[in-house]
């Protein structure tokens, strides 16, 4: 029976790196968690500042 909660997906790879790059030019930071045959947790923090 195949396990139908694991995906596998396939990219350039320079989407993380895009999101790092304009999130840090605005200010903010991307951290990023993985934990083996549990997943990957990314969390990007914004600064809040008047419109």
């Amino acid at each position: 029976m195949e396990n139908s909660n694991k995906k596998i997906y396939r990219g350039a790879g320079v989407g993380l790196a895009l999101v790092k790059n304009l999130t840090e030019k605005l200010g903010g930071t991307v951290n990023l968690e993985s934990k083996v045959n549990q997943g990957t947790s990314i969390t990007i923090e914004m600064p809040i500042s008047p419109i």
